[in-house]
């Protein structure tokens, strides 16, 4: 499964490494689901910190080659909502695959 990543520039060092770190985890998860497909699975991050000292991360991730299969999730801790994104993908892939 190929991985884009949008917006990772803007990221510090070490977090573009816990994006990375989670993103590689469920995506080997996500490929499981769909390993006949030619999927790509893009992870777009934006941080909101306007003028003030806490920074507030929007992780949205979607899997291309699959029609509005998308989550997405905020907020205050990077690894949380990175997290919380993939397992939302995750169960929309189970209701939406469930056999």
């Amino acid at each position: 499964m190929i991985i884009q990543y949008k917006n990772l520039d803007e990221l510090k060092l070490g977090e573009k490494g816990i994006v990375r770190q989670v993103t590689e985890k469920y995506a080997a998860r996500i490929e499981r689901s769909f390993p006949q497909e030619d999927a790509t699975l893009v992870v777009h991050i934006k941080d909101y910190s306007p003028l003030g000292e806490k920074i507030k991360y929007s992780v949205h991730v979607r899997v291309t080659k699959i029609s509005g299969l998308s989550a997405q999730a905020v907020g205050w801790d990077l690894h949380k909502a990175t997290r919380l994104a993939f397992e939302k993908l995750q169960k929309e892939i189970e209701h939406r695959f469930r056999k």
